[in-house]
């Protein structure tokens, strides 16, 4: 293609929850002809090792959870979700995260480990998300606002491990405030 590298006007730091979409990116400006699939499957088997398949269904999972059917993304994730999704949700998550948090403690290699710590950070982030519009749906917006105040907390301790994979100013913008402003 002649670009000599990565042209992208986004975040660099967008490896969070995982780095599959970079590493998407990437190959398929090498090799556009790739099947997107097998690029997922490699990336995740490279970061991920043994823990690939369970680390592809929570990212699959995770993706249906989040989709709105918007296909030009205006949609806010969660805006529109009914108390049985939202559930759903948090019991996936709340599952996912046990699940992480094993899995991390036994990963051998640190670059696997790491990439498990990323996903359980990203489960918890969205578990706090999620339990905001359930405070919503329910009417109690000043619990609404507290699920939200954690989630922000929980991006901004997190920062310094976390921040060369995820830039915390736009994850608060659009993950925390935007759904603050849903509230409304």
């Amino acid at each position: 293609m002649g670009l000599d590298g990565i042209v992208s006007c986004q975040s660099f730091r967008a490896f969070y929850p995982s780095g599959l979409a970079m590493a998407t990116l990437a190959e398929a400006l090498w090799n556009p002809n790739r099947p997107l699939e097998a690029i997922r499957q490699a990336h995740i088997e490279a970061a991920f090792g043994p823990d690939a398949a369970f680390a592809d269904d929570y990212l699959r999972k995770t993706e249906a959870f989040l989709g709105t059917g918007d296909p030009h993304r205006r949609a806010l994730p969660f805006s529109d979700a009914t108390a049985e999704t939202l559930a759903a949700c948090a019991a996936f998550l709340d599952l996912s995260l046990t699940d992480l948090e094993t899995r991390q403690k036994a990963a051998a290699d640190p670059a696997r480990r790491f990439s498990l710590a990323l996903l359980a950070n990203h489960a918890r982030l969205l578990a706090r998300i999620v339990a905001s519009h359930q405070a919503r749906l329910a009417g109690n917006r000043e619990a609404a606002e507290r699920a939200l105040d954690a989630a922000a907390d929980l991006l901004r301790r997190t920062e310094r491990r976390f921040s060369p994979y995820i830039d915390t100013m736009l994850a608060l913008r659009l993950s925390v405030e935007a759904h603050r402003m849903s509230l409304s």
